[in-house]
């Protein structure tokens, strides 16, 4: 990132109206498989003039908030007001502040749902799912039938994010999109589009980019030991007991025998394995802070260089998640606040699963149209990254 720093930018409008209260502050969380969440916090002391400021806009309100920082690319936000908190008191001094905690497109997928899914893939219910909300779907295509899941008073969006966890997928909504993704395909088409690149090198004279550099877990997350996994199950057919074992032979010999698992068949038992080494094991976890940037978000790649970092943490990372924290200087733009703190994953030696037709894009969060109070997306195309 080279580019000059500019000012931090950013507006709101409020049932489509804009508002004229300048934030002390905003905060936007970006995560894979939570909600978006936008943390407005509005402050004013006893004798500011805008006395508009006491009106107390209802929940389920929406938001739409353009943030950034100039000259780079301005991105706009949409979502809903979830609730509110009032306090008359701002550190330690008498003053009136509102804080808006606003939950991002997704909110809509809240509701509990009863339905049964007979006979059709993960990625053909994520695209049902996204119609039925008006989303635009980036997704990674599967070619393989769940026979049979129950979605029993589950709003549809932990719905999605089981069965992402389910056959090793990652899922979030932003903007006019939902994703329903596999990390490896984001790794396998990396040089396909730009990916952002940060520095540590602390030398003197030098600015960084990028700083705090901590790694969270090493070759193995929680629960994601480099073992040989093996499923045992009962055919559905002939009641016969069966042993099924994953496609990868780890050196240790070391077996795993997964007892929670309820399978039918031999293809289940792999796929449900194989799952589970995709989403844990063999991946590096870490954390970051960078220069602040709105094109980092979940999904999203970036480069990690300079002197003061080790060979071994050094290349591309994949964005987890993005907390961006801006704040305004009010009189001297230079000294604007807008740092990202990033969490981050890459994968070390592991086994790949096979991914066909990687055309990979870099979708970045489409518009959304207001009609009767809830947001939908400008465009409702389908585009699918990879194929497992």
């Amino acid at each position: 990132m080279s580019i000059a720093a500019g000012p931090v930018i950013y507006s709101c409008k409020i049932n489509g109206v804009l508002q004229f209260d300048l934030p002390m502050e905003f905060e936007l969380q970006e995560y894979w498989g939570r909600h978006d969440l936008f943390i407005v916090r509005i402050a004013a002391a006893p004798n500011h003039p805008n006395k508009h400021l006491l009106k107390m806009y209802p929940d389920n309100s929406p938001v739409e908030i353009q943030w950034g920082r100039m000259p780079d690319k301005l991105v706009t936000w949409y979502g809903y007001i979830n609730h509110h908190e009032l306090v008359s008191e701002v550190d330690g001094l008498p003053a009136l502040q509102v804080t808006y905690f606003c939950i991002g497109t997704s909110k809509t997928m809240n509701t509990d749902k009863t339905r049964v899914w007979t006979s059709i893939t993960p990625s053909g219910i994520a695209q049902k799912i996204a119609r039925e909300h008006k989303l635009r779907c980036v997704v990674t295509a599967t070619t393989w039938n769940l026979p049979y899941e129950v979605q029993a008073g589950e709003s549809d969006f932990l719905f999605l994010k089981r069965i992402a966890n389910k056959i090793g997928f990652k899922v979030w909504v932003s903007g006019g999109t939902m994703y329903f993704i596999d990390p490896i395909v984001i790794l396998s088409g990396i040089s396909s589009y730009f990916v952002p690149q940060y520095h540590i090198s602390m030398i003197p004279g030098k600015v960084d980019t990028a700083q705090h550099f901590r790694k969270i877990q090493g070759d193995n997350i929680p629960g994601g030991e480099v073992v040989n996994r093996q499923i045992y199950g009962i055919e559905q057919g002939t009641g016969k007991v069966f042993l099924t074992k994953s496609d990868t032979n780890q050196a240790s010999g070391v077996d795993f025998n997964d007892t929670h698992r309820h399978v039918t068949s031999h293809a289940e038992a792999r796929r449900l394995m194989n799952a589970a080494q995709a989403l844990s094991q063999f991946w590096v976890y870490a954390s970051c802070q960078v220069f602040g940037w709105s094109l980092l978000y979940p999904g999203k790649a970036l480069k990690l260089t300079g002197y003061h970092m080790l060979d071994a943490e050094k290349g591309d990372w994949i964005v987890t998640g993005a907390t961006h924290k801006m704040r305004l200087s009010w009189m001297t733009p230079a000294l604007d606040t807008y740092v990202t703190e990033v969490e981050l994953m890459r994968n070390t030696t592991g086994y790949y699963p096979k991914i066909k037709g990687i055309h990979p894009v870099s979708p970045e969060i489409v518009a959304c149209t207001l009609s009767n109070g809830v947001w939908q997306s400008t465009n409702m195309n389908v585009v699918v990254e990879g194929s497992v």
